[in-house]
């Protein structure tokens, strides 16, 4: 499916078109676009009220480039070829970094708007166009080997798909990014053969193969069908050479179904932000069911703060103070928490732990971490969701201040990114001390896949910009960063609320950054180049709400995007609608209004899920709810975890264990951290770990209750009493 240009793309001339209202603001060179998009559709709420200025603006071409492409479509409607090539080549000229809105929230580089308007082009406009360019593109394809293969294929795919030599240089590209492993950037070169040129000799046989075969890796089993039917109906009997041997291309593909993986037993779901662990429903690996424990006693505790003095009923927690004085508040946030196959990796507030996993004692700490009730009285850790943790290349990656700083304002106030090593807890690498990275403030929870680490950070001196860091996990080395765009208004951290933090996703080669403030980003991965965006309904954050104003702090549920069977979803912090988008055209496949406060949990082959005050069920098809059950949520910082068969939920009552068949409520465990306000669940080999606000607590997954608590005893040199609860008051 091609884009429908003249519908869809928003000229800067024009204020009204079908389907979107849009705001324009005047435009120069590098400024974010100021536009506003309502995009059309069932779900919409009538008369509802939309800002005037979106939260967050991504960066736009200037208003000479809208108006290139508009006096492009003049002269092609007259058929004066050679005014249109020349306006046209201004657009393939333009800045990489700037994008064009068009009629559905998408923002798309100006190349590819001006592609997709060759592909538009009637029959003798491709021709004109193959007469003035076919030996520019021809050269590029001689010159397309060894080191330089890739660039120049790119640069054909990109402006000369239409002429004579565009469908040979896509097919090579689609098996260059094949061979690398960028699947979905394969798929994208080979389809563009198949729906944009109807003319090519290339096999399509081959072409579905390989695209099938690709699917396939990508366990996109929707698409992958849909695509078999084709090939039964059209190439029944056609052959295909896999191998050097020539064999039937729809008995290949069946076979290619029938090897489908069966869904996984009882895997980690801890929730970090690895590459694995954010694409495990990507590959429709939905993780297996958890046996709970079948009684309350656990392996052991890790308190991070003592028991409540039950007279006196003071709260348990960090006790929240605003900077400038007011009411406290006992906080209901998580640390940022991971694990591996012997330890589990805390961010206290900017304090690192080591902790065993097999018997929860405390291993190393990064600083002294008593001094963190004093500093949450002070108002001197927020924002807490700032901090960030993620382990990967052999490391434990952590963001937050500087101990020595956190006294600090300003740019000595940075968040910085440290590294450590696992067993030890030593300072392998710090931000603050590199001189390419010490001018940065990093936000929120980094993403490793590798040799690379991604990360969201701003400069102090220009904290409403955001941009988007690529480093090398070996040596902490830049290897680029890129602005995606700026924050109109920023979270107030002192009224309680929490922050805009960006959520990152890696897959398939692209890089997902979703601000949580009205826009998304596809970047990229291995260049940084942004590639396109997407503005989506949200509201502007209340920043001059304080605590001496007798304003209570809203509740937020925070998620990443997720990419299922080749469709991103998302669901924005403060937005009242989730949105599913097809990433490789890109385009807006339909949205729906939800309660603000949700979060998305997952989606299965039927069916999406709902966190919030509520937990709830959807059909995917029609979009209408199936069922819902209210949870007691107690922080809002837990996230459900979805499985085969099941939901599990952390509450401040207890884990609850839902059926996703019909939402009722199997089994309420209470476990044996009844004073907390719930949290997350991690899954691994040997327990059931909860983190909550309070503690880390591990069961014994019920299939190996009984050997786990025996083998727990007697390999540890602890009495069982001080077994079942550690602190950091023994540290």
């Amino acid at each position: 499916m091609t884009l429908e240009l003249d519908r869809r793309i928003c000229g800067w001339r024009t204020l009204l078109l079908i389907g979107c209202v849009v705001v324009i603001a005047p435009l120069s060179q590098s400024t974010p676009v100021q536009a506003q998009v309502l995009v059309a559709g069932e779900d919409d709420t009538p008369g509802e009220n939309k800002p005037a200025q979106p939260p967050f603006l991504l960066p736009a071409q200037p208003t000479e480039i809208g108006e290139a492409m508009e006096d492009f479509r003049r002269f092609a409607g007259r058929k004066q070829w050679e005014k249109a090539f020349k306006h046209l080549e201004k657009v393939f000229a333009a800045t990489a970094e700037g994008l064009v809105l068009t009629a559905d929230g998408i923002m798309l580089p100006s190349r590819m708007i001006a592609r997709e308007a060759l592909l538009e082009l009637p029959t003798a406009g491709q021709d004109a166009y193959r007469l003035f360019f076919d030996a520019e593109a021809k050269k590029l394809l001689e010159q397309a080997v060894g080191k330089e293969e890739l660039t120049k294929l790119s640069q054909i795919f990109s402006r000369f798909v239409v002429t004579s030599v565009g469908d040979s240089a896509a097919d090579k590209l689609g098996d260059l990014h094949f061979e690398a492993g960028n699947l979905e950037q394969a798929v994208n070169a080979w389809r563009t053969i198949l729906e944009q040129r109807p003319d090519s000799q290339i096999s399509k046989v081959r072409l579905r193969t390989k695209i099938g075969i690709a699917l396939a890796r990508q366990k996109h089993w929707t698409e992958f069908h849909e695509l078999l039917k084709v090939v039964e109906q059209q190439h029944a009997t056609e052959k295909v050479t896999i191998g050097g041997k020539e064999i039937p291309a729809v008995s290949h593909l069946r076979s290619l179904a029938e090897r489908r993986a069966p869904q996984g037993a009882v895997a980690a779901t801890n929730p970090s932000t690895t590459e694995a662990a954010q694409n495990r429903s990507a590959q429709n690996g939905i993780a297996g069911d958890i046996p709970l424990p079948t009684d309350t006693e656990p392996l052991w505790q890790f308190r991070f703060f003592p028991v409540s003095d039950s007279k006196s009923g003071a709260p348990v927690g960090l006790q929240l103070q605003n900077r400038w004085g007011g009411q406290q508040n006992a906080s209901d946030w998580i640390p940022p928490v991971a694990a591996d196959g012997s330890r589990i990796y805390v961010n206290f507030a900017g304090y690192d732990l080591g902790i065993d996993l097999e018997n929860g004692k405390l291993l190393w700490r990064s600083g002294r971490i008593f001094d963190v009730v004093q500093k949450a009285q002070q108002g001197t850790i927020t924002p807490l969701e700032q901090h960030g943790l993620v382990v990967g290349g052999g490391r434990v990656w952590t963001v937050a201040r500087e101990a020595s700083q956190q006294q600090q304002h300003g740019e000595a106030a940075k968040f910085g990114i440290v590294s450590r090593e696992l067993d030890t807890g030593k300072k392998v690498f710090n931000s603050q001390q590199s001189n390419e990275l010490k001018n940065w403030s990093i936000r929120g929870t980094p993403l490793i896949s590798g040799e690379r680490l991604y990360l969201a950070a701003n400069k102090p001196n220009q904290g409403r910009d955001l941009e988007v860091l690529a480093l090398n996990s070996s040596d902490g080395r830049l290897l680029w960063s890129t602005k995606i765009g700026s924050y109109t208004s920023e979270s107030n951290p002192y009224s309680m609320e929490r922050t805009y933090q960006p959520s990152l996703l890696l897959h398939g080669g692209h890089l997902y950054v979703d601000t949580h403030s009205g826009s998304l980003v596809q970047l990229d991965a291995v260049s940084g180049q942004v590639e396109w965006g997407l503005n989506y309904a949200s509201e502007v954050s209340q920043s001059h709400r304080f605590w001496w104003n007798g304003n209570q702090s809203e509740p937020f549920t925070v998620g990443p995007p997720q990419i299922i069977n080749g469709i991103l979803y998302l669901k924005g912090m403060r937005s009242k609608k989730l949105y599913a988008v097809d990433p490789q055209r890109p385009r807006v496949l339909w949205h729906r209004s939800v309660p603000r406060i949700a979060d998305l949990i997952g989606i299965d082959e039927t069916r999406f899920y709902l966190g919030g005050e509520d937990i709830s069920a959807f059909d995917l098809t029609t979009r209408k709810i199936i069922w819902s059950v209210k949870v007691n949520a107690g922080s809002t910082w837990a996230h459900p975890v979805l499985t085969q068969n099941r939901i599990y939920f952390f509450s401040s009552r207890g884990i609850y264990e839902i059926n996703k068949a019909d939402g009722k409520v199997v089994r309420v465990f209470r476990g044996a951290d009844l004073e907390s306000l719930g949290g997350n669940i991690i899954v691994t080999p040997k327990a059931l770990l909860t983190v909550s606000n309070l503690a880390i607590t591990a069961y014994p997954l019920n299939s190996e209750s009984t050997k786990a608590k025996t083998d727990a005893a007697s390999h540890s040199t602890l009495s069982p009493a001080s077994v079942a609860v550690n602190s950091l008051d023994q540290d």
